[in-house]
C-alpha cells in the first residue's frame, strides 16, 4: 500500500507539473489552453489510484491475501479526511471494530483512587485477609490491587481486560459504603437492604453482610448540586445483567457504576467522559454483549463503534437486560454469520 501511495503521488505531481508547464507557455493562447483545471488533475490522479489499487488486489488475490488486502485498504481509507466519510462501516473487518471495543491496550481514565481504599480498609469495608484468601485460588492477588490497599494512588486508573476483573472489587464496596443523601432514597435501602447481589454478595469486609456498609462512611465529597448530577447520570446508565439503572445499585457492577459516577463527579470529568468511561467498563465486564451491540450497529446501521454516543449504548434501550435483548440480540441473530464467539465477562459475585 505503502508503494502505490508513493506511485500516486508520484503520478500527481508529474501530472501538476505539467499542467504549470503548459499554462506558463501557452497563457494567452486559446488555441493550447484547454481545461487542464485543477479538478482535471484530480480526476486524472484518482483515474491512476484506481488502476494502482486494482493492479495490486489481482495481485493480492493472485497470491491468496485478497481480503487482508482489501481490510488493509478499508481501514486505511477509513481514517482518511473527506475519504473515510465515503466508506461504510459495513465494509470494515470485524478485528478493527472489536478493537475499538475491547481495546488491547486498555483505556485510560481521567480518575483517580487517592487514599480511598485505605480508608474502607480502616472502617473495615474491605478485610485484607479475607481478600487475599479469596484471591489465592486465583493465581494471588494482583501486585495493582496489594498496592492500593497499603498506600494512596494518584494515578488515572488504566482499565484493561486483566484489570477490569479486580477493579470491580474495589469500587463495589466503593460505591455501596460511600454515604450520600440521595442514598436514603435509593431502591436498596429499607429494612432488605441486605438481600440484594451487591449486599450480601459483599463478603470481603469485616462484617458477614454488606448491607451493614450501605451508605455509612463519607469516602467521596461532594455536594449537594454533585450528589444531584451523580443522580441523573446513575439513572440513565444501565448494565446488561439487569433491567435496573446504577443508581438502583442490586449487583456488584451497579455498586461499582455507581462509585465511578461519584469518582468521575467529583473529579470534575464532564459527563461525556464520565459516559465514556462507565461504557469501557461496561464493555470488559460484558464483552459478548457489547461486541455483539458494535457488529449490530456496524451491520445494521452502518455505523461504528467510535461514532456511536456512549449515553445512548448505555441507556436502557441498549444496556439492560431486556432492553439489549429486544435492541440488539433478537435482531442480531437475523444476520447471518454476524456474531463472534467470545469469553463472557464475570458474574455478579467476588
Amino acid at each position: 500500500m505503502i508503494a502505490l501511495l508513493k506511485k500516486l503521488r508520484s503520478s500527481c505531481q508529474l501530472m501538476n507539473n505539467i499542467r504549470k508547464k503548459l499554462l506558463k507557455k501557452f497563457i494567452g493562447e486559446s488555441y493550447y489552453y484547454v481545461a487542464i483545471t485543477k479538478k482535471s488533475i484530480i480526476v486524472v490522479c484518482l483515474i491512476i489510484f484506481f488502476i494502482l489499487l486494482t493492479s495490486a488486489g489481482t495481485f493480492a488475490y493472485s497470491q491468496g491475501k485478497l481480503q487482508p488486502f482489501l481490510s488493509k485498504t478499508a481501514i486505511w481509507l477509513y481514517e482518511k479526511p473527506l475519504i473515510g466519510t465515503y466508506i461504510q462501516a459495513k465494509w470494515l473487518p470485524t478485528d478493527y471494530i472489536l478493537s475499538q471495543v475491547l481495546p488491547m491496550k486498555g483505556y485510560q481514565t481521567k480518575i483517580t483512587l487517592g487514599d480511598i481504599v485505605q480508608k474502607m480498609v480502616a472502617a473495615g469495608i474491605i478485610d485484607p485477609q479475607k481478600l487475599n484468601e479469596t484471591y489465592k485460588a486465583r493465581g494471588g492477588t494482583p501486585r495493582e490491587m496489594k498496592e492500593l490497599l497499603s498506600k494512596p494512588s494518584h494515578t488515572p486508573i488504566l482499565v484493561t481486560k486483566e484489570t477490569s476483573s479486580w477493579l470491580i472489587n474495589i469500587l463495589w464496596p466503593l460505591g455501596l459504603s460511600n454515604k450520600m443523601v440521595i442514598n436514603e432514597k435509593s431502591p436498596i435501602a429499607g429494612k432488605d437492604v441486605g438481600n440484594f447481589a451487591s449486599t450480601g454478595g459483599w463478603t470481603l469486609g469485616k462484617e458477614e453482610n454488606g448491607g451493614a456498609y450501605f451508605n455509612s462512611v463519607e469516602l467521596i465529597q461532594l455536594s449537594q448540586n454533585q450528589e444531584q448530577r451523580v443522580k441523573a447520570l446513575a439513572d440513565s446508565i444501565y448494565r446488561p445483567c439487569c433491567n435496573n439503572s446504577s443508581f438502583f445499585q442490586d449487583c456488584n457492577h451497579g455498586s461499582a457504576a455507581l462509585a465511578l459516577i461519584e469518582l468521575g463527579v467529583a473529579q470534575g470529568l464532564r459527563d461525556d467522559e464520565i459516559y465514556k468511561t462507565l461504557l469501557v467498563f461496561n464493555s470488559f465486564w460484558f464483552p459478548q454483549n457489547y461486541t455483539e451491540t458494535a457488529l449490530y450497529f456496524q451491520y445494521a446501521k452502518n455505523t461504528v463503534w467510535d461514532d456511536i454516543d456512549p449515553k445512548l449504548l448505555l441507556s436502557k434501550e441498549y444496556s439492560s437486560a431486556s432492553g439489549w435483548i429486544a435492541s440488539v440480540d433478537i435482531p442480531a441473530q437475523k444476520i447471518p454469520n454476524l456474531l463472534p464467539a467470545l469469553q463472557s465477562g464475570g458474574g455478579c459475585s467476588v
